[in-house]
């Protein structure tokens, strides 16, 4: 039974993305976790979390894009962007029709620019912005400083009402579905912020095998799989293993001219590779080296 590779958790709401890893030790008994795209504590769903050796390979999982299911309420807005906020009523209230959202809702599918909200997690002079804000801090221009490009690759109704809508968002990682939401409420000059939502993708994983993270036990831990990667896999024999183990290099036979490619070895991951080409022969160096068993 392997102790090292990835969970899928089905993280509830009220809780954080850390409080969850930490009934992961307790249940589990193990210590090294790691997880990837932190969940609001107000929102639920997907929270994709590596296990022992398997952290280290955090930053090579393709966990895009991610699903979210979000009800968004019209005619109030929150000092947070969500329910967790302080809730007012929009400055220009204007009730809601199915047709006029449907109209306006292509107009967010597409990479922009987005300003992260300043309830977030996000670190300004070495603490976290959320933080700051509820010590009665001004960082709204230091907040500008924040903005990055954001994609959405499609957003559809799922449900609809004069006060809420249900939307099923698809978009890249990092994209703050609360101000997504400020956003559409400000285009229909109603005010919007987000009741509920719950993250159910990233990448090839979905909700369907996740547990809560009180109900996980080892057997519940997956090994890592080529395609669960960027880069092309490369089947090492047990002497290329030998020298890359050692941190040495090794001839490349295949295609690629130069990027990282997956080590396997019988057809697990055992470690990430360089291409390197001087123009005559190719070669792989290793980088980072596992031990996933």
């Amino acid at each position: 039974m392997t102790t090292s590779g990835f969970l899928l958790i089905d993280k509830p709401s009220g809780i954080t993305s850390f409080d969850a890893i930490r009934m992961l030790r307790r249940t589990l008994h193990m210590k090294k976790f790691g997880h990837g795209g932190t969940l609001d504590p107000f929102a639920s769903g997907l929270l994709f979390v590596a296990v022992g050796e398997g952290t280290k390979m955090l930053p090579e999982i393709i966990l895009d894009p991610k699903e979210y299911v979000a009800d968004i309420i019209f005619g109030k807005i929150s000092t947070t962007g969500d329910r967790d906020g302080e809730l007012s009523s929009a400055g220009k209230k204007r009730a809601v029709e199915e047709k006029a959202l449907r109209e306006i809702l292509p107009e967010f599918v597409g990479t922009s620019i987005e300003k992260p909200p300043q309830f977030s997690a996000l670190k300004i002079r070495g603490m976290r912005a959320c933080d700051r804000v509820r010590k009665g801090e001004d960082i709204s221009r230091e907040m500008e400083g924040k903005k990055r490009e954001r994609t959405i690759y499609s957003i559809t109704i799922e449900h609809f009402s004069q006060e809420k809508a249900v939307l099923r968002v698809v978009c890249s990682s990092g994209t703050y579905i609360r101000s997504l939401a400020e956003e559409i409420g400000e285009k229909m000059e109603s005010g919007a912020y987000v009741h509920e939502l719950r993250r159910t993708r990233m990448g090839i994983f979905d909700l369907e095998s996740a547990k809560h993270p009180e109900e996980c036990d080892e057997s519940d831990i997956e090994e890592f799989l080529p395609r669960h990667l960027f880069f092309p896999a490369y089947e090492l024999n047990d002497r290329e293993w030998e020298k890359i183990v050692h941190g040495n290099k090794i001839p490349y036979p295949g295609p690629e001219e130069r990027g990282k490619i997956t080590l396997c070895l019988n057809h697990l991951i055992a470690g990430i590779g360089e291409i390197i080409s001087d123009g005559m022969q190719k070669e792989i160096h290793p980088r980072k080296v596992f031990s996933l068993s």
